[in-house]
């Protein structure tokens, strides 16, 4: 069963429902509508309740995000895909991505 649950991560996606400013050093920091690549959710694998191992493709960036910031996705966004929130004022030259797999 849990190589069922690695699968599962292995192609998860989540969409931050909230903005989320890094705390600690191993924290993401996104914006509302961004995409994260889930990698983990199992607290067994070090990971504390309520928060998820992802991977950021915007800014290339690995570390925990908050489960409650963010809404876990059926399938991952297509690669022309816009931010949600394309007119926040974020600093990012390009508001459609690719998604990268670490």
């Amino acid at each position: 069963m849990a190589a069922d649950h690695e699968e599962e991560d292995e192609n998860s996606f989540a969409e931050a429902l909230y903005d989320n400013n890094a705390e600690w050093p191993d924290e993401l920091t996104f914006r509302r509508g961004d995409v994260l690549k889930v990698l983990e959710r199992n607290p067994a694998k070090g990971l504390a309740q309520g928060w998820w191992l992802c991977f950021d493709p915007s800014t290339g960036k690995t570390g925990i995000a908050p489960s409650n910031r963010l809404k876990s996705m059926d399938r991952p966004p297509s690669s022309s895909q816009s931010r949600v929130s394309s007119d926040d004022s974020d600093n990012r030259k390009n508001n459609t991505w690719d998604v990268i797999c670490p």
